[in-house]
């Protein structure tokens, strides 16, 4: 069977998340997408925001015998959280049994990080959210507008994909 690209992917989750959590205006409420997932992901991932969590940005991990969860370390700048939590997102849908299906798991062994910011800019700041004009902003409007980091906005200004 012949699988689709890692991007058709991504870009369907996205609009599917979007239009499941009815997401008309920036910024993207990605907390809520982890911690209230739909059914169909309920089982398969949580969100844990901890100040304790000092070691790291963000982790998706799944205990022997639970639920993967999202760990974020609480004490980060805002916007920096939730670009860590939509990057660890992805790499939970990745493993969750419905990304595995389809053909994500491979996507993360392939090249996890590369995919994994990808989907965290892409979801963050989405193309049918922003504004018709948004390839012409500075990044500081973009990571003001979106709620993420200035170096993310310029990434997301420089992607390929919209």
């Amino acid at each position: 069977m012949i699988l689709p690209t890692v991007d058709f992917l991504v870009a369907s989750i996205i609009v599917a998340l979007l239009d499941y959590y009815e997401v008309t205006a920036l910024p993207v409420p990605v907390r809520k997408f982890i911690s209230s997932p739909p059914p169909d992901l309920a089982g398969e991932i949580s969100l844990v925001e901890d100040a304790n969590i000092t070691f790291l940005d963000a982790v998706w991990v799944r205990p022997a015998g639970k639920r993967g969860m999202v760990l974020v370390n609480a004490a980060l700048p805002e916007a920096d959280r939730r670009y860590s939590m939509a990057r660890e997102f992805f790499v939970g849908l990745c493993h969750a049994r419905g990304g595995k299906e389809v053909g994500l798991a491979s996507a993360i062994r392939m090249t996890p990080n590369d995919y994994a910011e990808r989907f965290a800019r892409r979801l963050l700041a989405p193309k049918e959210l922003l504004p018709a004009n948004w390839r012409n902003m500075p990044a500081g409007g973009l990571a003001a507008l979106c709620l993420i980091p200035v170096t993310v906005a310029e990434a997301r200004l420089a992607d390929s994909v919209e």
